[in-house]
């Protein structure tokens, strides 16, 4: 049901209600999750409304439509996602895409493809997705979405409609594994600076070594502190009283200008880490770039 996001997510609800509704749908859409953490799954219910032909909007009951069941159940061969083979989307994960969807649709129905994970194309995979949206099929849509929109190539960018997803990243975060070390780190990194290379340097490395858990756990950071930034400037304010107070706690130590070159950092940090950039230096930088002068 996507009247649920008529006013939470007004900007996607409005664009892709109103283009179905008059046939004039993108062949590819960017979406910028702004750190939403349930960005797939909002993403996911507008392919499945678009993919019916008998939803306009929620009139389609789907315990009845088998396009629906089909979809809810992963038996769609018209829906595809793509998530990154460990830091990367693969070239070969592009090509799979382009073999199964040059295969005619069932029923004519549109196929839809979502990258989950854009900012995680490599050159040689963001290559080839270019050369598929630069000659679209009328009956294929893509939807690329990412974190980092200033990370995914300007060739793709400039194919695709932009569309902003409203914030809300702190919902589903105790989901993510060891989110309360991260936390737990983060803070005394904001109080005690430098010295935390001395005492809590190893939590970071015990928990986010690996250099998977490494890129999310600072993505996670760089949606935090964004979220943070617009708090101290007061564009903010529906804070879960759960992350109240750390958000208090870390306006209270920082000037607006502080939050800005440590958020820079934290992207600077996440493109690092998939450039084989070793773990134990980044984090040492990472940490000396928080500590101050």
């Amino acid at each position: 049901m996507i009247s649920k996001y008529v006013n939470g997510q007004p900007s996607i609800y409005n664009t892709l209600v109103n283009q179905n509704i008059n046939n004039k749908l993108s062949h590819a859409y960017l979406i910028d999750a702004s750190g939403n953490a349930n960005a797939i799954n909002i993403v996911k219910d507008f392919c499945k409304f678009l993919m019916c032909p008998k939803k306009i909007v929620d009139k389609c009951c789907d315990d009845t439509c088998d396009i629906c069941y089909n979809f809810d159940n992963s038996l769609c061969n018209e829906f595809k996602l793509i998530d990154s083979d460990g830091l990367w989307i693969k070239k070969e994960q592009i090509l799979d895409l382009q073999n199964d969807f040059s295969k005619k649709s069932t029923g004519g129905l549109k196929k839809i493809y979502v990258i989950a994970e854009a900012a995680k194309l490599n050159q040689s995979s963001a290559n080839t997705l270019l050369k598929f949206l630069e000659e679209p099929d009328d009956n294929i849509i893509a939807f690329l979405i990412t974190n980092n929109v200033n990370l995914v190539l300007e060739t793709i960018k400039s194919r695709c409609q932009f569309i902003k997803l409203n914030a809300n990243v702190l919902d589903g975060l105790e989901k993510i594994d060891n989110i309360d070390k991260l936390f737990e780190f983060a803070y005394f990194l904001e109080e005690k600076g430098n010295r935390t290379i001395i005492y809590e340097k190893e939590k970071w490395l015990n928990y986010f070594s690996n250099r998977n858990d490494c890129y999310n756990a600072l993505n996670v950071l760089v949606n935090v502190y964004n979220l943070i930034l617009k708090y101290k400037l007061g564009y903010l304010t529906n804070i879960d009283e759960d992350y109240r107070s750390f958000f208090d706690k870390i306006v209270s130590l920082n000037t607006v200008d502080k939050l800005v070159s440590k958020l820079l950092s934290l992207v600077k940090y996440c493109d690092d880490v998939k450039k084989n950039v070793n773990i134990n230096l980044l984090i040492d930088n990472l940490i000396f770039s928080f500590g101050g002068e």
